[in-house]
């Protein structure tokens, strides 16, 4: 989600949208944000990239792209309580700026 602070207009940005559709998602992110230079699916690391206690140690921030193709996720196990809230927070967010 991206608030701007001038103006309290907020935008969610889906992340399952972000991969699929990348360059209509960062286009309409750009102009939301009316950047002079929009955003791309490339971007450059720095030297703290993947480095533990630095930077994101994601091999795949450390593409340098948004990558469509994962062949492996790391799966994540949640227990009940937890999925329900999360849920919870999903709608709350999705009625109010869905």
């Amino acid at each position: 989600m991206v608030r701007l602070k001038e103006t309290g207009r907020v935008q969610l940005i889906d992340h399952d949208r972000l991969v699929n559709d990348t360059d209509s998602v960062l286009s309409e992110l750009s102009g939301f944000l009316k950047l002079k230079t929009p955003f791309t699916a490339e971007y450059k690391t720095t030297r703290f990239t993947g480095v533990r206690g630095k930077g994101d140690r994601s091999v795949y921030l450390q593409a340098g792209t948004i990558l469509k193709d994962i062949q492996h996720r790391d799966e994540l196990v949640l227990d009940d309580l937890r999925i329900e809230t999360l849920r919870r927070q999903y709608e709350s967010i999705m009625d109010e700026f869905g």
